[in-house]
């Protein structure tokens, strides 16, 4: 019995080990692919960050 228990536990320690490599593959991929998507949209912009959009910045533009 004591065999067939640190065979279970050796089977356990490396699912362990894998499950905890699939969480942080998934995490790594999502990371790069935030930074790549908020470069990309950072790019074509010339305007300052939260100025997208907004008239009322336009010299002349009183609104009324």
């Amino acid at each position: 019995m004591n065999t067939v228990f640190l065979q279970s536990l050796e089977l356990m320690w490396k699912g362990m080990v894998s499950i905890f490599v699939v969480i942080a593959v998934i995490f790594i991929v999502t990371l790069i692919m935030t930074r790549v998507k908020r470069k990309k949209k950072e790019e074509p912009s010339d305007a300052a960050p939260g100025t997208e959009g907004n008239d009322s910045n336009v010299q002349g533009n009183s609104g009324t």
